[in-house]
């Protein structure tokens, strides 16, 4: 199971641009260096402070979200604790936003969120062994849930409700970033896992009779449903799409020789065989607007953009400062 993540969404994006030594596409921008830092103090916008202690709070937070410890590495350090006091004072200035405009979420929607994310939880020790690995009460917990909502009411009055792109800006998009839109080579795939067990003699006989099956035409689905020990099993097989240039493993290249409906023969590895069975076969094309997929993608990019922008007017009015 997936956790929820407790740091608002555009904590996380700064730290995630901040990781890959970049700034967000078309995101929030520079923030404004204050002089000399003072002492105790991250940041600081109109009206609030973020103090060192709240980033100390954020960065444990974050290395949970992560699930990892804090790398060793001193300048990722300083450059993970500096995003998140500018994170923070950019939630810290849309929550004021939201709070001025009114868009805060009634008790009612809170106490539904708070109970959908419990619910997600196996059982309330895991929810509460979750909260604790964040150092965070479930007060805290239900404030987190209180400004995240209000922020993405806020977004949504302010963006999303506003007037949707025109056919004009979805058609400059799609040209300025038509290059994205080519699709590769790509190959749908199924696969079927036998585990060795009872020695190589009798996981071979098995291979065998398994290969007998899929050529004398029995559903490769039903099939990996019934014998499969891989994850897919539940999915009849599939894995999804593959495409020439991700990472590399060992079949890949008899994959990538198959067209729709063929299979591989058994592939041996350290764990036992695997037969992969192409789906579906997509040739190389240039897609257009006139795919349902693509022209979504532009609307939902131009929406983003939006949303950036929006972000970077609220950080601007409230004179964000990082120290």
């Amino acid at each position: 199971m997936r956790a929820p993540a407790i740091l608002p969404a555009v904590i996380l994006l700064l730290v995630g641009a901040a990781c890959r030594n970049e700034q967000p596409s078309e995101g929030p921008g520079e923030v404004a260096r204050g002089p000399a830092k003072p002492a105790g103090i991250a940041a600081r916008l109109e009206g609030t402070e973020i103090t060192d202690a709240q980033v100390d709070v954020a960065y444990q937070r974050l290395m949970a979200e992560r699930n990892t410890a804090s790398p060793a590495d001193a300048a990722q350090v300083a450059s993970d604790r500096r995003s998140l006091a500018e994170g923070l004072a950019i939630e810290a200035a849309l929550y004021a936003k939201a709070q001025k405009l009114a868009t805060l979420p009634a008790q009612a929607e809170i106490d539904a969120q708070v109970s959908k994310v419990r619910a997600s939880f196996p059982s309330s020790e895991d929810f509460m062994n979750y909260l604790a690995k964040r150092n965070m009460s479930e007060v805290e917990f239900a404030d987190s849930i209180t400004r995240n909502l209000a922020v993405e009411k806020l977004i949504q009055q302010e963006v999303h409700a506003k007037q949707p792109p025109s056919e004009q800006e979805i058609q400059q998009f799609f040209e300025k970033n038509k290059a994205g839109f080519y699709r590769q080579d790509t190959w749908r795939v199924s696969e079927i896992v036998i585990p060795i067990a009872g020695g190589e003699e009798a996981t071979l006989a098995q291979v065998r009779k398994l290969q007998d099956r899929i050529e004398d035409g029995e559903d490769f689905g039903k099939l990996a449903g019934a014998i499969s020990t891989g994850a897919s099993k539940t999915r009849g097989g599939d894995k999804g799409y593959l495409r020439r240039g991700g990472p590399q493993f060992l079949g890949d290249e008899q994959i990538f020789a198959l067209q729709a409906g063929q299979c591989t023969p058994p592939i041996k590895y350290q764990d036992g065989y695997r037969i992969f069975k192409c789906t579906e076969r997509l040739e190389p094309k240039q897609l257009g607007l006139d795919d349902p997929k693509v022209r979504e993608e532009c609307i939902k990019q131009i929406g983003q953009s939006r949303v950036n922008d929006y972000i970077l007017s609220v950080k601007l009015e409230a004179k964000v400062q990082v120290f």
